[in-house]
């Protein structure tokens, strides 16, 4: 839970510096650009930073003095296993599991509510939809494939009734073709759609829903959610227009206006509850807002898309060092040894084994609550605090690792487990049960 936290609070924080961004930078972005700074953060949600965790580590660690407790000569092993009982939990693993729970239910309610309505709506258009056979419709599609260099493929149905174009499918795409349109309108609409497949917009959205599923907690999902459709159509007329005249844009943004009036009488569309479309007209206002973007477009020079593509990347790079707030992993094996019970001195003294003769420690001495024995027997205290996160290369020392926990009765558990720790990141490697100690009146 930890993981998808940190993955949400690092969406979370650089969808706020775009939206930022966006709004300093304005004079100098278009679509295209605005629409790549919104797929990295669809990415950010998706992808941990943890694996620039140990580079960053490793990095930090020549620049920066850090001061690491030193006992006996050895620096302060790292961990962050503290729970009484059982040395690999965390004190909250028991309320991690229920907020882990609620999420699972959370995450899987969504995942099965689109998926349902994805298959059934398709499913429903195709049963009410006819395969275009049009000659002049696969002229065109020739002559795009070979424009815009496409060689995928995709299948074109003709919808019933006043509807507008959109395609459905990322992975087969199907184009359902508004029946009615003008002579001339019909290379544009192919256009705007296949420009789509070539970019996998598509595929693009369907991480986006995915996002949307994993962080169904998280309200600046939806907005981003809207403010990506939003860039991905813009940015996609804007690249089916580049080079056109004024002529050619105005031809246009009247197939976009006659797909606004068939939106306006269109009444409780069947596609209004598909994921993963794509249409010229989502929805009247977008459709509106659209066509103003087509008629005052704007030429941005290259230096000033590269300064406001350099600033995001700025951005991009300090959100990325969330990574060393990441939780350190430890592995930590099954316990082998089987306990066994023995009375001595009435004391009630229970071990399940002996100590070996690289472990010089007594058992009844204690130095701190958590500790690393190395076999020479110097004692290390082990904390949750973790200067150095990752090494390119380990320097292994075998050991122990001892735990001392009391009890409300008065007595305490001192457990022993088989241990490695790295002398450079100082992490612990806890490995099978050694010996568990119980006493009725803890001495230490």
């Amino acid at each position: 839970m930890k993981y998808l936290f940190l993955m949400t609070a690092a969406g979370s924080v650089l969808f706020i510096c775009y939206w930022v961004w966006s709004k300093v930078f304005a004079p100098c972005l278009t679509h295209s650009v605005r629409y790549k700074a919104l797929v990295l953060v669809v990415l950010v949600f998706l992808i941990p930073w943890v694996w620039l965790k140990g580079i960053y580590s490793y990095v930090v660690r020549w620049f920066l003095q850090v001061r690491v407790p030193v006992v006996n000569g050895h620096p302060v092993a790292i961990a962050d296993i503290v729970t009484a009982g059982e040395a690999y939990k965390t004190p909250d693993y028991r309320w991690e599991l229920v907020v882990l729970g609620i999420w699972l239910i959370g995450a899987l309610g969504f995942v099965l509510y689109k998926a349902a309505t994805y298959f059934h709506s398709r499913r429903r258009l195709l049963s009410v939809s006819r395969k275009c056979d049009d000659p002049d419709l696969n002229e065109i599609v020739e002559r795009l494939r070979k424009e815009l260099h496409y060689k995928g493929r995709f299948e074109v149905y003709l919808t019933p009734g006043r509807n507008t174009t959109f395609t459905l499918g990322a992975m087969r795409p199907v184009v359902f073709l508004q029946e009615e349109y003008l002579e001339g309108q019909l290379y544009y609409i192919m256009k705007h759609e296949m420009t789509h497949m070539v970019r996998k917009d598509l595929l693009l959205k369907l991480l986006l829903e995915c996002v949307c599923c994993l962080h169904w907690f998280n309200v600046l999902v939806y907005f981003l959610n809207d403010q990506f459709d939003n860039a991905c159509e813009a940015s996609c007329d804007e690249r089916v227009l580049a080079g056109c005249t004024e002529d050619e844009r105005r031809a246009y943004s009247k197939l976009l206006v006659d797909n606004l009036k068939r939106l306006k009488e269109q009444i409780a569309a069947p596609r209004k509850r598909i994921p993963f479309e794509n249409g010229l007209g989502d929805a009247y206002e977008k459709t509106k807002e659209r066509v103003n973007l087509i008629m005052k477009a704007k030429e941005v020079g290259n230096w000033r898309k590269g300064l406001a593509a350099g600033m995001f990347a700025v951005l991009l790079v300090a959100n990325s060092f969330t990574a060393l707030a990441y939780p350190n992993v430890y592995r930590v094996e099954d316990e082998k040894a089987d306990v066994a019970e023995d009375t001595i001195d009435g004391n009630a003294f229970w071990a399940d084994g002996f100590l070996g003769d690289g472990y010089r420690k007594a058992i009844a001495d204690v130095v701190y609550d958590d500790e690393f024995i190395d076999a020479e027997g110097n004692v290390s205290p082990i904390t949750s605090y973790a200067p150095y996160v990752f090494c390119i290369k380990h320097d292994i020392v075998s050991g122990y690792y001892q735990t001392h926990r009391k009890n409300d009765a008065g007595g305490c558990t001192v457990k022993v487990f088989e241990s490695t720790k790295c002398l450079n990141c100082n992490t612990i490697w806890i490995g099978d049960l050694f010996s568990t100690t119980t006493y009725v009146k803890c001495p230490h």
